[in-house]
């Protein structure tokens, strides 16, 4: 008899884990939404013009499209980067903030002017970002 009181300790415990469902989740699983960044997505076209010497009214030249990498920068680091699609399209998704899109084509020309974007969780951004095709 003298055992009978740690059995039924042993078999209350073992009924709590049963009841819980035996299994516990780590606390650092749990998501808290306080501590979730807010994002927002940027869209846009990075073009470059001129592309003809001489531009007439009667023989427009329209721009065309750049390839390269659309970096966000923030506080002096990269933060995220997408490349542009043969349209020049791009876009990305950023925390709530202020940042400054630079336009990395891997060469001289085009030269592409950075654009400023702020964002807090609100509707797309459209940032389409110009480049000198360096023709003159």
């Amino acid at each position: 008899m003298r055992h009978t009181g740690g059995a039924l300790a042993l078999g209350l415990a073992f009924g709590v884990l049963a009841a819980c469902g035996g299994r516990s989740v780590p606390a650092d699983t749990i998501a808290d939404p306080t501590t979730q960044p807010v994002t927002f997505l940027v869209v846009g076209n990075v073009h470059a013009g001129p592309t003809c010497p001489v531009e007439r009214p009667d023989q427009p030249c329209a721009d065309v499209p750049v390839r390269g990498t659309v970096e966000a920068w923030r506080d002096g680091l990269v933060v995220k980067t997408a490349a542009t699609d043969a349209s020049g399209n791009y876009s990305l998704s950023l925390p709530t903030g202020r940042y400054e899109l630079r336009v990395d084509t891997g060469a001289q020309l085009p030269r592409c002017e950075p654009v400023i974007v702020e964002g807090a969780g609100q509707a797309d951004l459209v940032a389409d970002i110009s480049c000198d095709s360096g023709i003159r």
